[in-house]
């Protein structure tokens, strides 16, 4: 009698089976196991966002904006509602006369955030003047490039060369700098430059 061709074929299943059952399963479960954390994970990081942002949008309107800010920074320092809340506390110690508390949440933004690095850079350096320390202000000047802020970084350069008695350092940067404003930002500018007299 001839073997069925479909007998062998079931008997090579069957053998095959028996041989990677154990591999197909594993296989199986590791695929569903990692289908399922990434799907996790992508669901943690859109609730957390969420929550980010809903404390972010209590910010404005809160009784102590200031533990809502600091609150939202510890829970969810990642995010980029932590900061603005960082901005957002600068500004707030700058508004309330305390220049010196900016200091710190503009370094946090500087550290964590490529974008709104730049912007706490500026902001950073304009403290730092306030607070008479040109040579801190240059040295957070020289860390940034960005085009976009040429403008500024010169003006600022040229406030913190002005406060540390380098006239000439000062009229050269506020040149600079109307050299990247446009007219209609370049007048408070020029009234610096002209303050400082011709050479």
């Amino acid at each position: 009698m001839l073997d069925d061709p479909h007998t062998s074929d079931i008997e090579r299943a069957k053998q095959f089976w028996k041989d990677y059952r154990s591999s197909i399963i594993g296989g199986i479960a590791l695929a569903l196991a990692l289908f399922a954390g990434v799907n996790g994970w992508r669901w943690y990081q859109a609730d957390q966002l969420e929550r980010a942002g809903a404390l972010y949008a209590e910010l404005g309107g809160a009784e102590t904006p200031v533990a809502v800010a600091e609150q939202l920074i510890a829970d969810y320092p990642n995010s980029a509602y932590a900061s603005q809340a960082s901005l957002w506390l600068a500004g707030d110690a700058v508004r309330t006369g305390s220049p010196e508390d900016a200091v710190d949440p503009l370094r946090r933004v500087i550290e964590r955030d490529p974008v709104l690095g730049h912007i706490a850079r500026l902001r950073l350096a304009a403290v730092y003047i306030m607070l008479e320390q040109g040579e801190a202000a240059l040295a957070v000047l020289s860390e940034s490039a960005l085009q976009g802020f040429a403008g500024r970084r010169a003006e600022l350069q040229g406030d913190a060369h002005q406060l540390l008695g380098d006239a000439q350092a000062a009229r050269d940067a506020y040149r600079e700098s109307l050299n990247h404003y446009p007219p209609n930002l370049a007048s408070l500018v020029a009234l610096k430059l002209e303050s400082l007299g011709a050479p």
